[in-house]
């Protein structure tokens, strides 16, 4: 025990000695210690001294870190251009860009420059609804074509729209020079062929507003009457409902006020909440069914009555064959004996 506990000048502790084999007094709270000035106090503490090693590392056995390889993509060569665009959905070519619609960003990837179009095209094709047409001072909507994408978007950098009569190659000489760039993709919803507002509101009046509208600009009857009648002469061979049923499809279909859209929407399927009220037509098929059961339902009809006549038929045969037998007795050679005899004198 000796060797184990030192005691100082002052009566105190080391950090050698164990919790266990001293025990301070505790003092009160409220009780005021005196020491003097030059008295040095050391820390005691509770638990015995520890010495701890750094943990050893056999560099024998510890593998050395590998570098990682780091995760490649595609190879540049399948798709070597790549640009990055900004797209901007507009009425008109004058439109001012703030008040057009923006779209997420899209980046298309491709061999060359058709590649990256033709994908551009596929991805925004629902934003553009036709292609208007000026002729002779007529308007006219006619249907989107790949062919002339010119016509319908038009890419814009900074303020200054690129010139979209390139050749493939230059076009792929400037996909390079915006790498890592971004482009804005002007989108028209119905052709670059609308440039001022002007021509804008007077394509909707001869081309996507209806001919007549009532006072709350609604359809008039006399429009969806039009529109009843082509929906019953494009659907009568294949569904059939009450009168309202098809009013409920014409107006489902007139309710957009494009007058543009209406054809392509009366070639379409009725939508099912509209679907669930018409009944399916008899096909030709079931017609053939049908006509084959009524020829099959005939013959055991006429089957049927053959042997009602034939079992008649039998039953005189009977009757007959019955008075035959009857007869027979009496026809006897010593009857008509007798009865000569009874002649002669």
């Amino acid at each position: 025990m000796a060797d184990r506990a030192m005691e100082d000048s002052d009566g105190m502790f080391t950090p050698l000695q164990s919790p266990h084999e001293h025990v301070t007094p505790r003092r009160s709270p409220y009780t005021i210690s005196q020491t003097p000035e030059n008295a040095r106090t050391h820390r005691v503490s509770p638990y015995p001294l520890r010495v701890r090693t750094p943990a050893r590392h056999d560099e024998a056995n510890t593998p050395r870190p590998r570098p990682q390889r780091l995760v490649q993509g595609p190879r540049q060569q399948d798709q070597p251009y790549q640009l990055l665009v900004k797209p901007l959905v507009k009425s008109t070519v004058g439109q001012r860009d703030s008040s057009g619609l923006s779209l997420d960003a899209f980046v298309a990837s491709g061999r060359s420059f058709s590649d990256i179009v033709t994908k551009l095209w596929d991805a925004f094709k629902p934003h553009m609804k036709g292609r208007a047409v000026k002729i002779d001072a007529v308007w006219s909507l006619q249907e989107m074509d790949f062919g002339e994408w010119k016509g319908s978007i038009q890419f814009k950098i900074i303020k200054k729209v690129v010139d979209a009569s390139k050749s493939e190659h230059e076009w792929n000489a400037w996909l390079v020079k915006m790498k890592d760039k971004t482009v804005t993709l002007l989108i028209y919803m119905y052709g670059a062929a609308l440039g001022r507002q002007q021509d804008l509101d007077e394509f909707h009046v001869a081309c996507i507003q209806p001919l007549q509208t009532d006072r709350s600009g609604a359809t008039v009857e006399a429009s969806l009457r039009d529109v009843i009648t082509s929906l019953q002469t494009q659907w009568c061979a294949s569904f059939q409902a009450e009168q309202v049923v098809w009013r409920m499809w014409a107006n489902h279909i007139t309710r957009n006020l494009n007058r543009s859209t209406w054809d392509a929407a009366i070639t379409r399927h009725p939508p099912p909440h509209i679907a669930q009220l018409f009944q399916p037509v008899a096909s030709h098929l079931s017609q053939h069914i049908e006509n084959l059961t009524r020829s099959a339902n005939m013959a055991l009809d006429c089957v049927a009555a053959s042997m009602a006549d034939l079992q008649q038929l039998r039953r005189y045969l009977d009757i007959c064959e019955s008075n035959l037998t009857g007869r027979k007795p009496s026809l006897k050679h010593s009857y008509v004996i007798s009865h000569l005899s009874q002649l002669i004198p």
